[in-house]
């Protein structure tokens, strides 16, 4: 029976309101129940928050609204939050937070939003008791939601405390590859509680961190997902009755050992890679559910295991990060339906994937489609009806290996004509140069924004990113065609293009590498520079600063060089390879380490090189010494963690030129470079140094197509 009434908004991903809909109708079957866009909204009281919060698979927060009014300004806004009795809810000893969503033409921050709802609050409080709560983003005791719409604004408070995602079967709270709301409402799709409650067996043959496993035996065994959380926003609030949550959590706890007793099914995780198994591992013993559920090592190219034949198979397999990977994905397909259509007893096969073609290489058909988003992510839910011989059928060929000119679109054959020009123009130049690492495309077509690089052998493929008038499927799909003509151009197979999309990177995201990180050698100057195309954004390598290195290698005999912002450090090799004695700075420890492996490779003598992991802008404040040839090249903008303050190389490069020229010998030379299209050079600065743009002598006959590519100046003491 209902009790005494709240509005109650439950929140879950979009494309999950039906399923979220269906679920509280089960969970209370006579509340009435309206959906909207991410959302479901009902009528109810405590016992109802208790419920839905401890209950619903599928909803990420449980939101009890306090306020709902049209404003038409920021005092207005304040006005209805402090209309609020908020003493009814905490007290001056709560902490809190407010997360803030929404704006409009006269509210153009949301932390403006959050900031005076946190305002009225406290006045309301304060006004009263004397006392105020303490803000606590990190930790509250309560969390306070705010939420505007054009003109419409609704305030209240988080009674999930965080997303109800968070199960407590993760340690350390650990994220999965798949959300385990999401999965959940994948399972509901498929059917499995129908299939659970008559004895069911759950099979999911590429189970990663285990997020199908988990929920499918937390399903099939009645078990509520929030029963091992470790708490709930609404455990705080002055409302809350600890008799009612017992009754509701003690009801809980013996469904959930009843349910363990009745099923009589078995749940299987299947995978390769070890990590992978540790983790599902991990998350089987927190939900305490290794009774009902079996890990095993796996390769899906080898045969399913009969005993592990289930009625619900359904996984998440490998999407592709890198289009390059695509005839090793169809074939990881292909396997994968081979496999499962070749189990006993399978009722419905489930593909949850955003790659719907690699999907129509297993030998099946006439799936049936679902559109859902998995986090930024265009994904469908392909479910196969295997009890039906009519859903057999025959998988679409793998692509081969070298995509051939005659299969082409009139787009591919537009770039792969393109192509084959720009390597006719450059072939005298290469031979006479003899060089080995070019740019050969820069985005010349503006259908095709990529930048296609040769490394020796090896072709390197970067997508721009597109501009947001563009949508993600076309884009995706003009990149599919470009690296189609490119292996055709190149003669080279698809699956070896290495393929990038460049967009600017948070952080230290740059630096990581994936566990497969390949380097090879390339040849430039006759000097042995290691490269690595498949992990990094970069790639060890800037093409473009080639005239600069050598440039800088033939002033460099008897000197003493120092590069700032050195990256791989390919300059300082050249330079020592000259004779010089070179410092390399860095804020990446990964990037020196790489330094140093080029400079062994080359036989330089380490301790005649100094190689500093630091913030450079922070090591120049403090740095002694003098150096004849200095290379600055900083990036265009970083907000690293590594450094203290945010750098913009247009705000902040006067400062940075002059505590570089502080290290300059007299006579020396200070070779300032950067990339930003924008920049331009402090006018004040040819006050007080020599300064010269050689940007043109910088750019190579490959980047004459984008003269733009960096800008580069000579500056010396007067």
């Amino acid at each position: 029976m209902m009790s005494a009434n709240y509005t109650l908004i439950v929140t879950c991903a979009g494309g999950l309101e039906r399923h979220l809909a269906d679920e509280i109708q089960q969970i209370l079957p006579t509340a009435e129940v309206t959906q909207a866009l991410g959302q479901v909204s009902l009528e109810g009281g405590i016992e109802e928050i208790y419920r839905i919060c401890l209950w619903s698979r599928v909803a990420s927060r449980v939101l009890l609204q306090l306020a709902s009014a049209r404003v038409n300004d920021v005092e207005e806004l304040y006005d209805v939050a402090a209309s609020i009795p908020w003493l009814a809810h905490l007290g001056p000893e709560h902490s809190f937070s407010v997360d803030f969503r929404g704006m409009n033409k006269w509210l153009r921050h949301t932390n403006f939003g959050g900031l005076k709802i946190k305002d009225a609050i406290v006045d309301v409080i304060r006004n009263t008791t004397g006392e105020r709560p303490n803000v606590d983003t990190e930790d509250p005791a309560i969390r306070v939601y705010g939420h505007l719409q054009r003109d419409k604004f609704s305030v209240g408070i988080d009674m999930s405390g965080g997303g109800l995602h968070r199960r407590g079967y993760r340690a350390g709270g650990g994220l999965a590859p798949l959300r385990e709301t999401l999965a959940a409402a994948l399972l509901y799709q498929c059917g499995w509680p129908a299939l659970a409650a008559s004895g069911g067996s759950f099979l999911d043959p590429m189970c990663g961190s285990g997020t199908f496993v988990v929920e499918a035996a937390m399903m099939a065994t009645d078990m509520a997902p929030g029963l091992n959380r470790e708490s709930f926003g609404f455990e705080q609030w002055y409302r809350h009755s600890d008799s009612i949550w017992e009754a509701i959590y003690r009801e809980a706890v013996t469904r959930d050992q009843q349910g363990r007793a009745a099923y009589e099914g078995q749940v299987i995780g299947l995978d390769l890679s070890h990590k992978a198994l540790q983790a599902a591992q991990r998350a089987v013993a927190g939900a305490t559910l290794g009774r009902f559920v079996k890990i095993h090592k796996h390769d899906i190219n080898d045969e399913i295991d009969p005993a592990w034949t289930a009625n619900l198979v359904l996984t998440n397999p490998p999407y592709g990060e890198r289009i390059g990977e695509e005839a090793e994905l169809a074939g990881l397909y292909q396997q994968l339906g081979n496999q499962v259509a070749a189990l006993p007893n399978v009722e419905t096969f489930g593909v949850f994937s955003s790659r719907v073609d690699l999907c129509q290489h297993m030998p099946l058909r006439s799936p049936k489609r679902n559109k859902y988003q998995n986090g930024d992510i265009e994904a469908f839910l392909l479910r196969f009806d295997l009890s039906s011989e009519s859903s057999r059928g025959y998988g679409k060929p793998l692509p081969t290996a070298i995509y051939e000119r005659e299969r082409l679109s009139e787009e591919g054959l537009m770039l792969y004509n393109r192509l084959k020009k720009n390597q006719k123009q450059l072939k005298a130049w290469i031979k006479r140069e003899n060089i080995s690492c070019y740019r050969v495309y820069d985005a010349d077509l503006p259908e095709f924004s990529v930048a296609i690089d040769v490394y020796g052998d090896q072709l390197h493929v970067q997508e721009y990113a597109a501009p947001s008038t563009i949508p993600e499927a076309k884009a995706a799909a003009r990149f599919k065609i470009a690296l189609t003509a490119i292996s055709a151009a190149f003669n080279v197979p698809l699956a070896e293009l290495h393929s990038k999309e460049r967009r600017r990177q948070k952080g230290t995201a740059q630096y990581e590498a994936t566990p497969e990180s390949k380097r090879f050698f390339v040849d430039e100057f006759g000097h042995s520079i290691e490269v690595e195309l498949a992990s990094y954004l970069d790639t060890g390598l800037f093409l473009d600063h080639r005239p600069l290195r050598k440039r800088i290698m033939n002033e460099a005999k008897s000197k003493r060089f120092l590069n700032l912002f050195c990256y791989t450090a390919v300059a300082s090799l050249h330079a020592a390879m000259a004779g010089a004695k070179t410092t390399s700075v860095d804020m990446s420890r990964t990037y020196l380490n790489w330094a140093k492996d080029s400079f062994r490779r080359n036989y330089v003598t380490l301790s005649q090189h100094e190689f500093e992991q630091a913030n450079c802008v922070e090591w120049l404040a403090t740095a002694t010494g003098e150096y004849d040839i200095i290379m600055l090249d900083p990036p265009t903008f970083s907000n690293s963690k590594r450094m203290s303050d945010v750098f913009d190389v247009q705000k902040d490069h006067e400062k940075l030129i002059d505590d570089t020229m502080r290290l300059l010998a007299k006579d020396g030379t200070l070779y300032f470079s950067n990339n930003y299209r924008k920049f331009k050079l402090a006018p004040e600065l040819s006050d007080r140094y020599v300064i010269e743009d050689i940007s043109p002598s910088t750019i190579d006959v490959d980047f004459k197509r984008n003269p733009k590519i960096h800008q580069c100046w000579i500056i010396r003491h007067g």
